[in-house]
């Protein structure tokens, strides 16, 4: 049975059209396989069928007229198409008509058109939306071949399979896309056909810029081979790439020292050229141009009110429901002492095995984490994570027979949990080389969550009260969660002055940091007796859900036992507030009170205790001081005689 997506794009088309098989481990091994369309539409499906298995099998999206894959037998055809490598076409601004998962993290997708382009007009316009949505800019040509859905990847061990996210009938008109797509400044680009890259001596072409090549660099550029471990290409080949270009020395020159260099990565490949040139323009946009999104010649991409009605778009989503939103940014701040780095720590585990937290709150989106934390020693860190494994049964090997009577035994070890943790690494938010380091390996693990243990240290010099000093580096930190498509989590404190009821307003820094935050953890004491928190939830995307009370227990740092045991109420917000008679026990013993008073007081939570003085006033027992300065928060209330008289009865028949 031939895949949908195939009847689906080429659809209506008459020509020829290219399978395409690689057998794995095998570079020499690619073959071009020929078929018309739509008569041997049969014999695709079987050609795919067989060679699924063991081959790793491609389709170009083209019709090409001659029995080649090649861009002069192109013919006119209604889509475009990408590869979007780590780009999750959720993310694109103008989304995918079909999608699909080419391995974890990688993506590939295609737009229908409501018309035919001729192949001249599409090669421009498909240029023009793969530079746009920032996907592989080597993915964009005639002849480019992609994965098929519902065949393996063999490029990994595991072969995960190719997966389809959506097939959606959605058109696009070819002259809104021309329109709306950014102009690529082709004056900038670097035509590889015309670029003389060879395999020159690396230090004659350096030798050059001697003098302003620091000795970092120069060490990392004369690394011994014998020094260099395999993992640590795709970081280092990044850095060095980064540095050049921020020492202004030409693209083409560093596109010809980075493939020179012992980090080449790439070395040795059929489109080693064209790899280390995309990704040195990469590298030069981001450093260089910012955003690659931005309008050209005058054209705003303004969305009319019908098309944006009409346009498919997915809502927000959990990555650990009514805890934590996914793709979502946040903090989790509070009181001293109060668990925020336990309760970090669970939410990691979580992630990365897939297990309900604390076993109640369902993991929607389970992944890789990287944890990046300055603020315990090493030993404190292993310790949580080893208690928290442990209280989920993730440690847990053992030793068995198949048959009782057998001698052969079975180890099975504790599953490895997908998560890396950085300890006192002395990580700078505002440095711009500890920004590329750690988003050099957010590039490889691909995370689905970045926990940043605590945001202080981190800051070097910015003070975090100064909006002005903070915005770039939450800038960035916004950048890497849209980037990866991944969520970030960020550990703070609390002020001291304990003004306000709400947590948000309460942390260091936090009026801007509570205006940043779309997903929310507050955390206060509520009985240090008996290790109880208060939990405050905050989400932009949902509404706000009632407190949390979680009672720990948990062993001393280093003790064998491993005992963490963690107990959560929910619907706690009945539980700590104060009755409403409490209220107004309150005011008659303080006069008139502010709202601010009474919202403290309640422990609700502003809007709620409007709602409960409103309801009083309707019952005469209350009414608003008229003339009393400042906006919501800032009236005054008190008490009126029937509500004096009220309170007093009440508290004679409660006690009598």
């Amino acid at each position: 049975m031939i895949p949908k997506i195939l009847d689906v794009v080429w659809g209506r088309q008459d020509g020829y059209v290219c399978l395409s098989t690689k057998e794995p481990g095998n570079k020499k091994s690619w073959s071009d396989n020929i078929y018309k369309w739509p008569q041997d539409r049969a014999k695709i499906g079987k050609f795919i069928k067989r060679h699924a298995e063991d081959y790793d099998v491609y389709w170009a999206p083209m019709v090409f007229s001659k029995p080649q894959r090649s861009a002069g037998y192109s013919t006119p055809c209604p889509y475009l198409w990408a590869d979007l490598d780590p780009v999750n076409p959720h993310n694109c601004f103008i989304k995918p008509s079909i999608a699909w998962e080419s391995s974890p993290g990688r993506y590939q997708a295609i737009w229908l058109l409501s018309d035919d382009i001729d192949p001249v007009d599409h090669d421009e316009l498909n240029k023009r939306m793969t530079y746009a949505v920032q996907a592989d800019k080597s993915g964009w040509d005639l002849t480019q071949v992609l994965r098929i859905p519902g065949t393996l990847n063999h490029k990994y061990v595991e072969r995960p399979p190719v997966k389809l996210m959506w097939m959606r009938k959605n058109f696009y008109d070819p002259q809104d896309l021309a329109n709306q797509l950014p102009p690529i400044e082709m004056d900038k680009l670097i035509d590889i056909d015309e670029l003389d890259i060879e395999l020159n001596d690396l230090r004659e072409l350096v030798w050059p810029y001697r003098k302003i090549l620091g000795d970092k660099l120069w060490e990392l550029l004369f690394t011994p081979h014998s020094e260099i471990q395999e993992g640590e290409r795709s970081t280092r080949i990044w850095e060095l790439e980064s540095r050049l270009i921020e020492a202004n020395i030409p693209i083409a020159q560093v596109v010809k020292i980075a493939k020179a260099s012992p980090w080449n990565k790439y070395r040795g490949r059929a489109d080693e050229n064209k790899r280390i040139l995309a990704e040195v323009l990469k590298a030069e946009q981001k450093i260089r141009r910012g955003p690659i999104i931005s309008p050209g010649d005058g054209r705003i991409p303004w969305v009319s009110y019908s098309k944006l009605l009409g346009q498919t778009m997915s809502g927000p989503g959990w990555l650990i429901e009514g805890i934590w939103g996914n793709n979502s940014h946040g903090m989790i701040a509070g009181e001293p002492k109060t668990y925020k780095s336990i309760i970090s720590t669970e939410i990691a585990v979580s992630v990365a095995s897939g297990d309900p937290m604390w076993g109640i709150y369902k993991v929607v989106r389970s992944g890789p984490v990287l944890i990046i934390q300055e603020e315990n020693a090493p030993w404190v860190v292993r310790d949580r994570l080893m208690k928290v494994s442990h209280g989920k049964g993730l440690l847990r090997g053992k030793v068995y027979a198949v048959k009782p009577s057998s001698t052969n035994l079975y180890v099975q070890f504790p599953p490895e949990l997908p998560i890396k943790v950085l300890n006192n690494w002395g990580f700078d938010l505002t440095q711009s080389d500890h920004r590329e380091i750690i988003e050099a390996e957010i590039d490889r693990v691909r995370p689905v969550l970045i926990i940043l243990d605590p945001l202080y240290l981190m800051l070097g010099d910015i003070d975090d009260n100064s909006a002005q000093g903070l915005r770039s580096t939450l800038k960035w930190l916004l950048q890497l969660k849209v980037t990866y498509n991944t969520s970030i989590m960020i550990l703070h404190h609390w002020n001291k002055s304990g003004a306000s009821g709400r947590g948000g307003q309460r942390m260091l820094g936090s009026t801007t940091f509570h205006a940043w935050v779309e997903s929310a953890l507050y955390t206060s004491i509520r009985d240090p007796e008996k290790n109880e928190v208060t939990i405050e939830r905050e989400f932009r995307s949902f509404m706000k859900p009632e407190n949390l009370v979680m009672t720990v227990k948990m062993s001393d740092p280093g003790d064998e036992d491993l005992m963490y045991d963690v107990s959560v109420v929910r619907n706690a917000e009945v539980s700590t507030k104060r009755t409403r008679e409490d209220l107004l026990q309150y005011m008659l013993s303080n006069g008139r009170c502010y709202v601010t008073e009474l919202v403290e007081f309640m422990g609700m939570t502003d809007i709620g205790t409007k709602k409960v003085l409103q309801e009083f006033a309707h019952q005469g027992y209350v009414s608003k001081i008229v003339g009393t300065k400042g906006r919501g928060n800032g009236h005054k209330y008190e008490l009126t005689p029937r509500g004096i008289d009220y309170i007093k009865k009440k508290g004679e028949e409660d006690n009598g």
